[in-house]
C-alpha cells in the first residue's frame, strides 16, 4: 500500500488519504477482476476507466497468457541471451560485434581499436538496463577493461550512427520502432507498432529509462497520439528537440511492416515477439534486438487503446 500511495501522488498529486484508500481498493478489485498490475493500473488510467475500457487491455495476468500461448519456453532462450540472439539474426544486426567469453584479448582489441566508440551490454540484459557507449582514447591500456567486461559476460557492438529523419527525434539516442508480432500458423500479424524516442542526453530510446512512447498507426504509419512517458507525461512535441510528434508520418512504411514480418518467422517456436528496428536513411532497416517478453503495457499506453480483443 506504501508503494502504491507513492504512485498515487506522483501520478494524480493526491495527498487524501481517505481518496488514496478508494484508489488503493479499486486497484485490488482491478487485480482480481483483470489481472492489473500497479504499473497497469497507472499507466492505463483505469482510476478513470469503466469496466468497459477496462477489460479491453492486456493486462500483466492476460498478458503471461498471451506469452505462455505463443512462446516455447527452451527457445526463448535464444531471445534471451544476446549472444544466441545476434548469431541467429546476424543478416538483420547489419554490424559488428563480439561476445567477450568468446574472443580473447588481441581480438578485443583489435575491435575496439577498429570501432573507436562501441556499445556495451549485458547478454543477459533487458529494458535498456547497463547499457552504455564506451569511447577508446588512443594508448589505452585495455586490458583491464577486457578483464571487467569479462565479468559482465558482455556484448560488445559497434556503434549505430542512426541517420534520416527519426535522429531528428533526439540525435544523442538511436530512435527505434518497436513492432510487436504475432505469428499463426504461416501468417504474421503485426498487433502494434509504435516509434521510442530517447529523451537529453541519454543512449537508448527505453521507456523505463526516461525515453517516450508514441502510437503508430498500423496501417499508414502515422504517429496518431501523444508521446508519453513511465509517468504518464503527454508531449505533442519533443521536450529537448521541439520536434512535432504527433501527426508524423514514418517514412519507408511498408518495407518496415514486411522486414517485420521476415524476422518473425526467424524462430518459429516463438510466435509473440517485440522488434526493435532502426530506420536510416535511404528505407536501410537493421535489426537491434528482440523482446519474447513484448512489453504489453509499451504497445497500449500512448494510445489509451486496449488490444486485448485483438490479441
Amino acid at each position: 500500500y506504501k508503494r502504491f500511495k507513492e504512485k498515487t501522488q506522483k501520478n494524480l498529486g493526491n495527498n487524501n488519504s481517505i481518496k488514496s484508500i478508494i484508489i488503493f481498493l479499486d486497484y485490488l478489485l482491478s487485480f482480481i477482476i483483470y489481472g492489473t498490475s500497479i504499473a497497469d493500473y497507472f499507466q492505463y488510467e483505469f482510476y478513470k476507466k469503466r469496466h468497459s475500457e477496462r477489460k479491453t487491455f492486456v493486462t500483466w495476468r492476460k498478458h503471461k497468457k498471451i506469452q505462455k500461448m505463443s512462446n516455447d519456453s527452451k527457445d526463448s532462450k535464444i531471445i534471451i541471451n544476446k549472444e544466441k540472439f545476434n548469431k541467429v539474426f546476424d543478416q538483420f544486426i547489419k554490424r559488428d560485434w563480439i561476445y567477450i567469453n568468446d574472443c580473447g584479448y588481441t581480438e578485443f582489441e583489435k575491435f575496439i581499436k577498429k570501432h573507436n566508440e562501441v556499445f556495451v551490454k549485458p547478454s543477459g540484459g533487458s529494458c535498456g538496463q547497463n547499457v552504455y557507449i564506451y569511447k577508446y582514447t588512443q594508448n589505452e591500456n585495455l586490458l583491464n577493461l577486457f578483464e571487467r567486461l569479462k565479468l559482465e559476460k558482455a556484448i560488445i557492438e559497434e556503434k549505430i550512427i542512426q541517420t534520416g529523419e527519426l535522429k531528428e527525434f533526439n540525435p544523442d539516442s538511436v530512435n527505434t520502432i518497436r513492432i510487436t508480432t504475432l505469428k499463426r500458423n504461416d501468417d504474421v500479424s503485426i498487433m502494434s507498432s509504435v516509434l521510442r524516442l530517447g529523451n537529453g542526453k541519454v543512449v537508448n530510446d527505453n521507456v523505463s529509462t526516461g525515453g517516450l512512447v508514441a502510437n503508430i498507426d498500423k496501417e499508414y504509419g502515422v504517429i496518431d497520439s501523444y508521446g508519453v512517458d513511465k509517468d504518464s507525461n503527454k508531449f505533442l512535441i519533443h521536450p529537448h528537440t521541439q520536434k512535432q510528434i504527433i501527426g508524423y508520418k514514418i517514412p519507408y512504411w511498408e518495407q518496415v511492416k514486411s522486414y517485420a514480418k521476415q524476422i518473425a518467422n526467424m524462430v518459429p517456436n516463438v510466435r509473440y515477439m517485440g522488434w526493435d528496428i532502426v530506420l536510416k536513411e535511404n528505407g536501410e532497416l537493421l535489426l537491434i534486438e528482440g523482446n519474447n517478453d513484448g512489453a504489453h503495457r509499451v504497445q497500449q499506453i500512448s494510445s489509451q487503446k486496449g488490444l486485448w480483443l485483438e490479441y
